[in-house]
């Protein structure tokens, strides 16, 4: 899937962010399907040890399974990607998506620790120790940003219900008829 990676310089990284970004796909670009393909396999063998996260991707079919783990790589690459709208749009959306099958915020939270912590077990090692700190720091915000706009889109769905179910009260409590009640829902 990846032949190559690049790094999108960002004007709000840190040079030395760029730097570790640089040197960790300078070392894993000879390899990197199977670095990706690592990372992706360990970050769903631990979610599918935990019960709660393994009745949830259980319901999945094989195909909607794989299509999951590509949309994963897909947000791995993301990552040496800059910020921009678009991030920002798709993480709301996933936050939305995840409100809409009943994925709990607390559930998003946690599984963002997870990943956190698998990305910088996974990573680490391969950039030099003076580049390590950097990097992790990088990690770190980005997932922190991503885990921020994937709250925001999962609180714009809890809002619409609120709404909704704020209106269907003041449909019952005004209609006269059953007539009227349908009409106002």
């Amino acid at each position: 899937m990846y032949e190559n990676l690049n790094i999108s310089p960002d004007a709000n990284d840190p040079p030395e962010h760029q730097a570790a970004l640089r040197a960790l796909l300078r070392a894993v670009q000879p390899d990197l399907q199977a670095v990706v393909d690592g990372f992706i396999t360990r970050f769903y063998d631990e979610l599918l040890r935990q019960p709660r996260f393994s009745r949830v991707l259980g319901l999945l079919s094989e195909r909607e399974f794989a299509q999951l783990r590509k949309n994963q790589e897909r947000h791995l690459r993301s990552l040496f990607e800059r910020r921009n709208e678009a991030s920002v749009r798709v993480a709301r959306h996933v936050g939305q998506v995840h409100a809409l099958i009943g994925i709990e915020a607390s559930w998003l939270v946690e599984s963002y620790g997870l990943y956190t912590r698998l990305l910088i077990t996974h990573f680490a090692d391969w950039v030099d120790p003076s580049e390590r700190t950097a990097l992790l720091s990088y990690f770190i915000t980005r997932l922190q940003d991503e885990l921020q706009w994937q709250i925001g889109g999962h609180e714009d769905i809890g809002r619409q219900l609120d709404g909704a179910l704020a209106r269907i009260d003041a449909a019952i409590l005004t209609a006269h008829t059953l007539s009227d009640l349908l009409r106002s829902v």
